[in-house]
């Protein structure tokens, strides 16, 4: 069994030999190698780390500020 090897450019190697195929869409995926689509994947979310430290400030300073102007929360009664 002889193993067929094909590349993005619609040649076939086979051991040493190329063979070109008659592909009609040649270079198809040639965008897919152009540098603005490269590195899109390496911040995919390029605010969400200030986002959720804002966030996350905001909170704790709202439960704070209820916490000292309306005191602890109170204590749920026991069911049992």
């Amino acid at each position: 069994m002889i193993a067929l090897i094909t590349n993005d450019c619609g040649t076939v190697s086979r051991g040493n030999k190329v063979l070109t195929s008659n592909m009609g869409f040649r270079g198809q995926d040639a965008w897919r190698r152009h540098p603005l689509f490269q590195n899109l994947w390496k911040n995919p979310f390029p605010g969400i780390k200030p986002a959720i430290i804002v966030f996350s400030a905001y909170v704790a300073g709202e439960y704070a500020y209820k916490y000292i102007t309306l005191g602890p929360p109170p204590k749920k009664a026991a069911h049992h």
